[in-house]
């Protein structure tokens, strides 16, 4: 595996802080009061909070106070209001399509977060559910050039030569599809979670797993696995339990994290060591006794 090591950014184990990531909804459907996105996060443990342009060009935004939290109407200011700084900001280049559109997004939110900031880097298909790896990679090279040194968090699809180029790039992490956005786990395009996870032991890299994570046991079977430091979380907490009424968001959050923590306590076992229905029942037990 060809790993320039010049490009080793330090303390890149460390960098994620957390080993649950969520996000606030994919579509103007994902309602959450300010309140309800707090929570989300504090379920998680999760100290990051994205950022989205939420259809805005980034010439359109003019203070911090314009971008907004998922896309269903809340705004990182009244969030701030409420719950002031304690949580650091991911900024997403919010379903750009386009190199250029990317790294102007990325630009500006550096203009007013300041050079630390973490860019969530995406560049998607136009259906909004796949990053194009070639494109993301395009864009990282831009961000990370001797003028810019941005920190980065780049997705993409599961390709083991994309990801030792961002490796090479100097990147913090590497998010990596676990399948189509909005799939709700319905389809897994990583062949091998243990593969994935030795490459980011081999290049002493963080990968958070993402895209396709739709229930708990997935979020287990992500976490037990070495060399996945986190994974991320969206639509699948606002999933429909029928054409009417969806899960609230809240409780599924709580069974995520019950996932999680199971995963490391039996981190000592193989993922498919134990059966997918026990960690349930266990989750449900969890939940149970609060």
């Amino acid at each position: 595996m060809q790993y320039n090591k010049k490009f080793k950014m330090k303390n890149n184990q460390l960098v994620i802080k957390t080993d649950i990531l969520n996000c606030f909804g994919f579509d103007q459907t994902h309602k959450l009061s300010i309140d309800q996105a707090h929570n989300l996060l504090a379920i998680a443990r999760n100290p990051w909070v994205s950022l989205y342009y939420d259809k805005k060009l980034p010439d359109q935004i003019k203070n911090i106070g314009d971008y907004a939290i998922g896309h269903a109407g809340l705004k990182y200011v009244d969030f701030q209001k409420r719950y002031g700084k304690k949580f650091k900001i991911l900024l997403t280049t919010d379903k750009a399509k386009s190199v250029e559109t990317a790294v102007k997004m990325a630009d500006k939110g550096v203009s007013l977060f300041g050079k630390n900031v973490k860019i969530k880097l995406e560049v998607l298909t136009k259906d909004d559910t796949h990053p194009i790896n070639n494109f993301v990679i395009e864009a990282a090279q831009i961000l990370r050039s001797s003028e810019k040194k941005y920190c980065i968090w780049p997705i993409i699809n599961y390709n083991e030569k994309d990801i030792i180029k961002l490796a090479n790039i100097g990147v913090e992490v590497i998010r990596i599809m676990r399948g189509p956005i909005g799939c709700n786990g319905t389809i897994k395009e990583v062949p091998c979670l243990n593969h994935l996870g030795k490459i980011g032991i081999d290049l002493k890299i963080p990968i958070i797993l993402e895209g396709g994570i739709g229930n708990d046991k997935q979020v287990y079977e992500a976490l037990i696995t070495p060399g996945i430091k986190a994974i991320l979380i969206n639509s699948s907490l606002f999933k429909p339990m029928d054409d009417e009424t969806t899960i609230d968001p809240i409780y599924v959050m709580k069974t995520i994290r019950h996932a999680a923590d199971l995963a490391s306590k039996n981190k000592r076992y193989h993922p498919y060591s134990l059966n997918c229905c026990s960690i349930s029942n266990q989750i449900e037990k969890l939940i149970q006794q609060e």
